[in-house]
């Protein structure tokens, strides 16, 4: 007996999903990756509505072989590997590893073009930055200094989004948690410690020599190599995710050589949700939905008591962590930071054109803060950082990007996320967590940079849902299909 069109088609998709060409629940059972419209009518009205949203994501992704994918693994690794290990230890390359990460895109750039400008053009999110950045040289008080940063943040955000990989971003994680515990141990081996202020004592630096961003690197470790081993563990490579896992508590306990109270609240929060969305993978799409709606709802309820509850975490902060009243002299710079805002409030002074030699006001920040060296400070606060440089403006653009990104993620939740962007969506929310007491404004060739850059890009990429789970849902809704079809012809 010959088999009819709608039991080829469910075969079909049955072996599609299984080799790994569908990566999504929401994934076209035909050849041609297509739902036709007795699927469609199956398919939840949540993830029907977001099927228009991942068809360009699923065809790109499906288009790699396995032998093309095996290939990407390496590449992905080695180039989140080298950019990882550099902007590392560029506190202490400083020129030098600035010129190896451009060294690194060259490389790339030459041996994998093709990929390269796919990947930098199809997620164009991160690239709204250093767009802004460069458009800001037509108000800036310092063009040329303007013009010249813009260009360095347009290489920084390439190389940014090399950290996420080619494709579906397998073998990224890998690469750079085999680079992080080899500063971490080079910084316990340098064993530099600086004084803690008015609280006494002494905190592990290393080789940043700076507490809170040897802890940040330390917190960033251990997000990095926690991922990479469950990565490891679902592909049964034993070895090296018990690797990976060793190399996260090597980064906990540098977390707590370096005593800073930011770096420890983050972690504690950030940590149990990293492993929660790691083990939600596993749900079914509908509850992921609910659980996603009853977040947004929570965090509407944030942003209405926001004062209060950032009163709360204050205090909680000074006084179990015995900080300064002043938060180390903030209050100060941020009430300066309100008057030079008001000075420009729509356009601000232009991108990197304040914190320069000459300037009146940055030179009295530079006196009342003892730095001598009369360079490299800021406002500890991304979103005061963020008005003086571009304004109301500028701050309304930056922040729209980033809320798309954050539902971008939601998106990939409901669909299926991968391990890495789990992991890349929880190194958004700790830089988030801080920009009321640090600034992450992205400056050139800097880790936070890097980083935010990252995890936009990582926004933009296609959902990836278990493939098991993947094989589960295609042969569910082609079994429904065929049999409603053939009721049909009946």
């Amino acid at each position: 007996m010959s088999a009819t069109p709608a039991t080829r088609r469910a075969a079909t998709g049955r072996m599609a999903a299984a080799s790994g060409r569908i990566h999504s629940p929401l994934v076209a059972l035909s050849p041609d990756n297509t739902i036709g419209h007795g699927e469609r009518r199956q398919l939840p009205p949540l993830q029907l509505g977001l099927l228009a949203m991942t068809r360009a994501s699923i065809t790109a992704t499906s288009a790699f072989s396995p032998e093309e994918d095996a290939h990407y693994v390496w590449r992905n690794g080695a180039m989140a590997f080298a950019v990882t290990l550099q902007i590392l230890f560029i506190g202490n390359t400083k020129t030098l590893g600035v010129l190896g990460l451009i060294a690194t895109l060259s490389c790339v750039a030459v041996l994998a073009w093709r990929p390269l400008v796919a990947h930098l053009l199809g997620r164009p999110l991160p690239h709204v930055f250093w767009v802004l950045a460069l458009l800001s040289t037509l108000w800036s008080i310092e063009p040329a200094l303007t013009a010249r940063f813009a260009v360095q943040l347009a290489l920084t955000t390439c190389i940014g989004m090399l950290l996420t990989g080619f494709g579906n971003g397998r073998g990224a994680i890998q690469g750079a948690a085999l680079a992080l515990p080899l500063f971490l141990i080079a910084s316990i081996g340098a064993g530099h410690s600086v004084a803690m202020g008015a609280s006494g004592g002494t905190a592990f630096a290393g080789l940043t020599g700076s507490k809170n961003l040897m802890a940040g690197s330390a917190t960033l470790g251990f997000l990095v190599c926690a991922a990479a081993a469950h990565d490891s563990f679902e592909r049964s490579l034993r070895m090296l995710g018990l690797l990976f896992g060793a190399s996260a508590l090597l980064a906990l306990y540098v977390v707590a050589l370096a005593r800073s109270s930011g770096a420890i609240l983050g972690l504690f929060i950030i940590s149990p949700l990293m492993f929660v969305l790691l083990l939600l993978r596993r749900a079914d799409p509908s509850f992921r939905s609910l659980l996603l709606l009853s977040a947004l709802v929570t965090m509407t309820v944030v942003v209405i008591f926001i004062q209060p509850i950032t009163s709360f975490i204050t205090e909680f902060t000074l006084q179990t962590f015995n900080k300064d009243p002043t938060l180390t002299g903030r209050v100060y710079l941020w009430q300066r930071a309100d008057d030079i805002i008001k000075q420009n409030p729509w356009l601000g002074v232009g991108y990197n054109a304040f914190w320069v030699q000459g300037h009146i006001d940055a030179e009295g920040l530079w006196r009342w803060a003892g730095i001598s060296g009369r360079m490299g400070f800021n406002f500890h606060n991304t979103m005061r950082e963020t008005l003086v440089a571009f304004g109301f403006i500028g701050a309304f653009i930056l922040s729209t990007g980033i809320v798309f990104a954050l539902l971008l993620y939601g998106r990939l939740f409901i669909l299926g996320a991968t391990v890495s962007q789990c992991m890349w969506f929880c190194i958004m929310l700790s830089q988030l967590m801080s920009i009321g007491w640090e600034s992450f404004l992205p400056m050139p060739f800097s880790l936070s940079a890097v980083l935010a850059f990252g995890a936009l890009c990582a926004s933009c990429s296609p959902a990836m849902a278990r493939k098991s789970f993947a094989t589960l849902k295609a042969g569910h809704y082609s079994r429904r299909t065929s049999i409603k079809r053939t009721r049909s012809h009946s």
